[in-house]
């Protein structure tokens, strides 16, 4: 008899790394022989910031955000993100009834209640902190978190660290994604959290081939230097774009949702899929990226890459990853200076090749007794 597992995360998001990141510890519960499904619930917060509408910002009063994202949408943002991610939301395996609140959540029955990986822990994206996202509901035999994460968040509230608390003593084994959550958890929590990788990375890089799909609008052959930032980016480093380019002899594709062309780019790529992505990253000559998702992609994919400061000053768990995988020389500092173009990954590949093993071992015992009867 097949035991069932239900995922609470961002699932329903307009962010490739909380999609990719979603399908990847779906694909690994299911790697555990769990019939795996995601639990449909919509924070609301992080619902409404869904393609972030000026009526958002507005409502937080935030004026110059809500006149940014008024700019934005009109170039054409919301409705590329759309195109982009309609049809994978769609194809996600999700419970029937949609959730709102924890209260609702009540009625769920299984045998494992897991909490994704993600910033699901971060009150700046779901408001507060959630108490759905700490399994606070239903009925399972085992509760586990799969590398979550606080982003940036630093626990003050004595509310966020009683509900820590009285949450995590329940689980059957706490696993967070950076260091900087762990030393959180394992204070306030009493608990040994374990420091496990972002679930893309715990899936083989033939996975990501066998998910990966190629755009309609980029040959099969292409010779390209794809860039992906999360935002909006200094004339120094579209400077640099053009260095890497002219070097390589290259064109500049960049994933982007909206009509701007930007200064040195070639090809806009609009509404490009979570398949997509990962596709044109695996076939790109050369990575561009502020971001991690960006970057875990190029490390797992092998592909030569440049990383550049993140401008939200969240640059921690892209560091840890560099320092640990021995390619802290990826990074590029806009000092006019070009990064290598070539790219010795035989270490990276064992670094993530032990952390997967030790990683899924991990989730094996902490699942372990389900066949039992527990």
């Amino acid at each position: 008899m097949n035991r069932k597992a239900l995922i609470i995360t961002y699932h329903h998001s307009y962010s490739y790394g909380a999609c990719l990141q979603a399908w990847a510890t779906w694909k690994i519960m299911e790697s555990m022989g769990l019939d795996t499904a995601f639990i449909d619930y919509r924070n609301r917060i992080e619902e409404l910031s869904l393609g972030k509408t000026a009526t958002f910002f507005l409502k937080r009063r935030q004026v110059v955000d809500a006149c940014k994202t008024a700019i934005r949408n009109a170039m054409g943002y919301r409705s590329f993100a759309l195109r982009g991610f309609k049809e994978f939301h769609r194809c996600l395996p999700k419970t029937e009834k949609r959730y709102e609140d924890r209260e609702q959540l009540n009625d769920i029955d299984c045998d494992v209640l897991a909490v994704g990986s993600d910033q699901v822990w971060n009150p700046s994206i779901s408001g507060s902190l959630d108490p759905a996202f700490l399994l606070g509901f239903g009925h399972a035999k085992k509760r586990l978190s799969v590398a979550s994460s606080m982003g940036n968040h630093v626990v003050t509230d004595p509310n966020e660290s009683s509900l820590l608390r009285g949450s995590l003593c329940s689980f059957s084994g706490v696993s967070v994604r950076e260091f900087h959550t762990k030393q959180q958890v394992d204070r306030i929590a009493g608990v040994d959290s374990y420091l496990c990788p972002d679930p893309t990375l715990m899936l083989e890089s033939a996975i990501w081939r066998d998910f990966a799909k190629k755009p309609k609008d980029v040959e099969e052959n292409a010779q390209y230097l794809l860039v992906f930032t999360l935002n909006t980016r200094s004339k120094e480093e579209e400077e640099a774009w053009r260095r890497y380019s002219k070097s390589m002899g290259l064109p500049v594709y960049r994933i982007i949702n909206n009509r701007y062309r930007g200064r040195f780019i070639d090809r806009n790529l609009h509404g490009v899929t979570p398949w997509e992505f990962v596709w044109l990253i695996d076939h790109a000559r050369f990575v561009c990226t502020d971001s991690y998702h960006g970057t875990a992609f190029s490390v797992a994919l092998q592909t030569p890459f440049a990383l550049f400061p993140s401008k939200t000053g969240n640059n921690v768990r892209m560091n840890e990853l560099l320092e640990e995988t021995k390619l802290r020389d990826r990074s590029d500092n806009l000092d006019g200076e070009m990064v290598a173009q070539v790219v010795d990954f035989h270490f990276a590949a064992e670094v993530l090749r032990k952390r997967r093993s030790e990683a899924l071992e991990w989730l094996s015992a902490v699942l372990g007794g389900l066949n039992d009867g527990e």
